[in-house]
């Protein structure tokens, strides 16, 4: 919505007009019907002022470019620094962390979910995957969201199910390191949450972790293409099956393989479409 403010002053100065869309913005989760079609006449009136976009999947910028029209755009993936990950001697070092934290069993293997805990990200069929698994295998929600007091009663109903509180930003990359694979799971919801890359995907690559992963095109050619683990439907039974299979799943990338993902590598595609466009 701070859209129309960017057309007014390209109106009235001549200057260059950049939208951001982090998102499919006008189909997106949590958004009704009405804030929906508001967002999509903004969005076609502000449209051909537009100099750039920008957006973080590929088949986003494509859906702008066919319902609106072409425009120059470039792709920035929502990855952290490389600087901010813990090296992997030090992960070997604290991978007991969660273990201890949560007096997990030693021989248990510790999968991690990050982020907003709301409705649409697999919470609920996460929990119940986890409270049904016969392996050995635990989970850490990590975050804050409307589903956190879904998690903490479910905590108290099962040895499995673990809820530790959200960290700073710049500290997210070194405690996931201490699990032993990343959960990514969005719901079909929204054609946004299909065509998503989230940022917990990068966080847990550059973390380490072999991931599971909602089996969604960008997602999936993510994680094909770096090897970064396995992809499943988003469904209680697929799950289950996924997090047997992923236990006994190693790591088959590095960091150096996986640096073009980092933010270092998507801080300089911007800079470069930021001097192409002045």
């Amino acid at each position: 919505f701070a859209l129309p403010a960017g057309w007014i002053i390209k109106f009235l100065t001549g200057c260059k007009l950049v939208y951001d869309a982090h998102e499919l913005e006008s189909n997106k989760n949590g958004q009704n019907k009405a804030l929906s079609l508001a967002t999509l006449w903004i969005e076609k009136f502000c449209w051909p002022k537009v100099d750039l976009l920008v957006s973080v999947s590929d088949s986003i910028i494509d859906w702008y470019q066919v319902n609106f029209s072409k425009k120059s755009s470039v792709l920035v993936l929502n990855s952290p620094l490389i600087a901010q990950t813990t090296c992997e001697a030090d992960v070997k070092a604290v991978k007991s962390y969660f273990h201890k934290k949560f007096d997990i069993p030693s021989d248990h293997q510790i999968f991690v979910y990050l982020g907003i805990l709301a409705p649409g990200r697999g919470i609920e069929m996460c929990l119940d995957a986890f409270e049904q698994t016969s392996g050995k295998a635990s989970v850490v929600f990590i975050g804050f969201g409307p589903l956190e007091s879904m998690i903490i009663e479910r905590t108290q109903r099962t040895r499995r199910v673990f809820f530790h509180a959200a960290v700073p930003h710049d500290q997210v990359v070194g405690l996931v390191a201490h699990a032993d694979f990343g959960i990514c799971l969005i719901e079909n919801v929204s054609l946004s949450d299909y065509l998503c890359l989230p940022n917990k995907l990068f966080e847990y690559s550059f973390a380490g972790l072999p991931i599971l992963a909602s089996d969604f095109p960008e997602i999936r050619k993510v994680v094909e293409t770096y090897s970064l683990g396995v992809c499943c439907e988003p469904t209680v039974s697929d799950l289950s099956e996924k997090i047997s299979e992923l236990e006994n799943i190693q790591p088959k990338y590095t960091i150096e393989s996986i640096y073009e993902l980092s933010w270092q590598v998507q801080a300089n595609r911007l800079r470069a479409a930021y001097s192409e466009l002045l």
